[in-house]
This record gives structure tokens, C-alpha cells and sequence, in this order.
């Protein structure tokens, strides 16, 4: 069950709040670098309001004091992914770019937890380098629930998302996908997204994946 803590806006600029940083402190698109903070999620749309500085993954934004209270999103560097309830479960979207409203996405004032997806070199929660990377969507076209994988899964249902891929976005590296368990039954080796998984046969007919070999998939 969700819990609902969302700020008020005159509270933003208080230095003694967990909050690292308010809406007049400049973020906003254009400021696309690594130096600043990654992630910045306002209760506002159109980038208004209180704001919350992101630079890791957090599973549950209760301990930033802003649960369900997200509207817009500024992404400044890599791809994150968003989740409906804490430690990244629910329905889950890969935002690729800043998002002036969330009722677009369905996720207005609607996500408790986020990690980085992959998109710039290092897994989500680990800060070590990443070897491989790839998310799988349940919808065609890169869409849909999302499930992040940076390592080798010998049993999707495990997460819960056994014979769900509808399409794959290789971030990083080589990787084989097979229709059983344990790396078993048909498997195919991808290197690169994937819109559709029907296409080579696997819509809906993925139960493991691993990592083949480090190489960028790009």
C-alpha cells in the first residue's frame, strides 16, 4: 500500500528539509550535464513548484517526503526508470526525456519510487561500472511496463515478468534471450532494441535472459 506525503510549496527553499534543491535553483531542460543533478521531480507541472533532486536510485520516496507527489520531470542525464509503488513495483514507465506533465504517462502525483535505467554506464542501486545492460517493455514500440536487467536472469517470473516482453531496448552489450527457464528452449542473441518482439518470434515467450559478452550494443 501507497503512502501519500506530498510537500507544500512554501516549504521548498527550507534548508533544513531532506529536500537538496527548490524550483528557483535554475534546473530545468537545457541543463543536460553530469555535474548537475540527474533527476529533478516537481509537484508542479511545467517544472513548477517544490522540487526534489535525484542522483541514485531511491526505493521509496517517503524518505524524501515526496510519495505520490510528482507532476513534472526534469531529466538531465541518462534514462530512469519510475515506478507506481515502492522499491519498484507496480506499473513502471523509462522516462528517456523531461516530462512537463505526468498525466500524459498516467503517473501524475502516482510514483513512489525510481532508479536509473542503464542509459549512462551504471546499474540501478550498485554505483559500480556496468557491463550490459537492457529493458524489456510489455507493449510494442518500447512502451509499457518496464523491467530494467543488468545481469543474468535464469527466471523471469521472479520478477514477475515471465513470457511478458512485447519489445527490448538493448542499452548496453550482447545478450541471449531464451523462451524457458535456465536459458532453455529457443534462444536468440540481441545486440540491439527490438519494436517488436514478434518480429523474430519471442513476443510473449521470454523466461531468461544473460549477458553474452560486454560489447556495446550500439
Amino acid at each position: 500500500m501507497k503512502r501519500h506525503s506530498r510537500l507544500f510549496a512554501g516549504a521548498a527553499c527550507l534548508a533544513a528539509l531532506v529536500i537538496p534543491a527548490c524550483a528557483s535553483d535554475g534546473y530545468g531542460p537545457g541543463y543536460g550535464t553530469p555535474d548537475r543533478d540527474q533527476v529533478v521531480l516537481h509537484d508542479g507541472a511545467n517544472y513548477s513548484g517544490t522540487a526534489v533532486a535525484i542522483n541514485g536510485a531511491v526505493p521509496d520516496l517517503v524518505d524524501y517526503r515526496f510519495n505520490d507527489a510528482t507532476s513534472s520531470i526534469v531529466l538531465n542525464y541518462g534514462s530512469w526508470e519510475v515506478c507506481e509503488d515502492a522499491n519498484y513495483g507496480g506499473r513502471c514507465e523509462v522516462i528517456t526525456a523531461s516530462a512537463p506533465d505526468l498525466r500524459g504517462l498516467r503517473l501524475n502525483d502516482n510514483i513512489s519510487s525510481l532508479r536509473p535505467a542503464g542509459g549512462y554506464g551504471y546499474p540501478p542501486s550498485t554505483g559500480t561500472p556496468v557491463y550490459g545492460s537492457l529493458v524489456f517493455f510489455s507493449s510494442t514500440g518500447l512502451r509499457g511496463d518496464a523491467l530494467t536487467i543488468d545481469r543474468d536472469e535464469p527466471d523471469l517470473a521472479r520478477a514477475g515478468y515471465n513470457d511478458r516482453a512485447r519489445s527490448i531496448d538493448i542499452r548496453s552489450g550482447v545478450w541471449e534471450v531464451c523462451t524457458d527457464g535456465d536459458y532453455r528452449g529457443r534462444c536468440t542473441t540481441l545486440d540491439r532494441p527490438v519494436d517488436n518482439l514478434s518480429d523474430i518470434g519471442l513476443s510473449g515467450n521470454i523466461s531468461s535472459v544473460r549477458l553474452v559478452t560486454h560489447r556495446s550494443g550500439y
